[in-house]
């Protein structure tokens, strides 16, 4: 077989890969995946405190697959509760820290888990405990 010459190779908005080649329009994508986010990333949070954010999943290349959801790595006296705890790309579920009144105070790294039934993507989370939270509102000047 002679090779073939590339006579045209482009990538569009959508990152997909178009080359020419022979008498052939070829189009090139990556492999579905899904991206994951934790919302917000450091959280900051009392003793017998609850708090709440997101789990963000992405797709990425028309991933469609179902992802499993759950924290680990967190210290005694916390826990986490993701709803829902399995979500499809594009959605995003609520994350619930909870601490008793008795946690030790510290900074805390954790993890959150995606899995689907081919890929696993773990994103940090660090848990910052501390004596008591205020909440301060600033001014907000506009033009």
């Amino acid at each position: 077989m002679a090779p073939t010459t590339v006579r045209s190779l482009e990538i569009d908005p959508n990152n997909h890969v178009w080359l020419v080649a022979g008498a052939a329009l070829w189009r090139m994508t990556a492999t579905p995946d899904f991206t994951l986010a934790a919302a917000p990333a450091l959280w900051l949070q009392a003793p017998a405190e609850n708090r709440q954010g997101s789990v963000i999943v992405g797709s990425q290349g028309g991933f469609t697959e179902s992802v499993m959801l759950a924290v680990y790595g967190l210290p005694t006296g916390v826990t986490a509760q993701v709803v829902p705890s399995q979500v499809t790309a594009g959605q995003r579920s609520t994350l619930t820290l909870q601490t008793t009144g008795d946690v030790a105070l510290g900074v805390y790294p954790a993890i959150v888990i995606g899995s689907s039934t081919t890929i696993i993507h773990t994103t940090p989370l660090t848990v910052m405990l501390v004596a008591e939270v205020y909440a301060v509102n600033l001014p907000v000047v506009g033009k």
